[in-house]
């Protein structure tokens, strides 16, 4: 059985009479109340046959450790890009993002630290003019 019961023979059935249904030059087809477009036609066709056997699917343990396993080689690949990025733009004498990151950080200390002293002498004026 393939999409939920239905032989995949009555599925290209459907989907021929589909495709050869009289439709306007814009591709809707059927009743003039509520005009679909011939793909949305399939695709809801379609998605009725796989649906219930894609919710079901879903809810098991293993389609968890699926996704938690998909999750984790994403992360690593998207590590070892930056990696591998990065080394190519040092050999090129380049900055990398993580050295840029680490810039802007730096000069985020500075300004702050030149605020406090900014501060510490206003005060010092202040404490001294009264």
């Amino acid at each position: 059985a393939f999409f939920a019961g239905r032989s995949l023979s009555v599925l290209v059935h459907r989907l021929s009479e589909e495709v050869h249904r009289p439709c306007t030059f814009r591709g809707y087809c059927g009743a003039m109340s509520s005009p679909k477009p011939l793909w949305r036609n399939i695709f809801d066709l379609v998605e009725k046959g796989i649906a219930p056997k894609l919710e079901s699917m879903v809810g098991t343990s293993e389609f968890a450790e699926l996704i938690s396993a998909l999750t984790k080689l994403r992360y690593e690949a998207n590590k070892r890009f930056e990696e591998t990025t990065q080394n190519l733009l040092h050999m090129w004498n380049f900055p990398a993002v993580t050295d840029l990151k680490r810039l802007s950080d730096q000069v985020s200390n500075l300004e702050r630290r030149i605020r406090d002293l900014s501060k510490l002498i206003e005060d010092m004026k202040e404490s001294q003019a009264g």
